[in-house]
């Protein structure tokens, strides 16, 4: 009987912690996204996720590509890697296969890096909004007349 009694409370404690990190840091990491200039553009893998700065919550089992872009800026590329959470360390003392297949099924094995982006937006070659062509071409004279002249804009 007693041997049953022990049985059972492991099994019980086996369970409660079963999904540690599922437990802990649960199946999403919240991203905060902040810009200089504010009010960037967000695109998560090429999907529009609003405007800095915010706090975006994304599902930790698997990788993206953040796109911070406005106009007249370069645009930033940022890539978020999911990592084997540490609080999984949690199922190898307590919770065994039972607690590593909750956290599998489920996505909190893992967690997003990084947490914070920050970035500071340079600014972009047109960003007064005009744009420069440039002509290379070899033209026969013979019998043609000058009606114009092009002159590169000055900087």
């Amino acid at each position: 009987m007693k041997n049953q009694s022990s049985l059972v409370g492991v099994l019980v404690l086996a369970l409660a912690v079963a999904g540690c990190a599922t437990i802990i840091t649960g199946t999403t990491t919240d991203v905060a996204v902040s810009s200089d200039p504010s009010e960037a553009e967000i695109e998560i893998n090429g999907m529009d996720r609003g405007e800095t700065p915010t706090t975006l919550s994304l599902d930790s089992d698997r990788s993206y590509t953040m796109e911070i872009s406005l106009d007249g800026y370069e645009t930033e590329s940022v890539q978020l890697r999911k990592s084997t959470s540490g609080w999984v360390a949690g199922n190898l003392l307590f919770g065994g296969l039972p607690g590593l297949i909750v956290d599998a099924a489920t996505g909190g094995l893992y967690v997003l890096s990084p947490e914070q982006v920050n970035t500071s937006l340079e600014q972009g070659t047109a960003s007064s909004g005009q744009l420069q062509i440039r002509v290379a071409m070899e033209v026969d004279t013979d019998g043609m007349t000058k009606i114009g002249d092009m002159s590169p804009l000055s900087e």
